[in-house]
């Protein structure tokens, strides 16, 4: 997400943090899932702080460039989120 110059300094985190409060606050939904990449490494992390947690592996999902890889399926409870202290995530 933007400027590589900005990766690793928790934007993505930051931002993702700001959705699930959205979600869960504003608009009273009680999961938000996701997939990403299996070598979005960044991606992964940031997810993984915001509190999402890993329910699965969609095997060879994608392709890129010719070659397949596999998709990582992620997720967040509302009452995960709750008992985690909100602002915590």
């Amino acid at each position: 997400m933007g400027e590589k110059a900005q990766w690793g300094k928790g934007v993505g985190t930051a931002v993702t943090k700001q959705i699930l409060q959205l979600a869960f606050t504003a608009h009273h939904l009680n999961r938000v899932m996701l997939t990403v990449s299996e070598g979005n490494t960044g991606g992964l992390r940031a997810y993984a702080k915001a509190g999402f947690v890993v329910e699965g592996r969609l095997r060879q999902a994608a392709c890129r460039q010719g070659i397949f890889h596999d998709k990582i399926v992620m997720s967040v409870l509302k009452a995960d989120w709750q008992l985690a202290g909100a602002a915590g995530y």
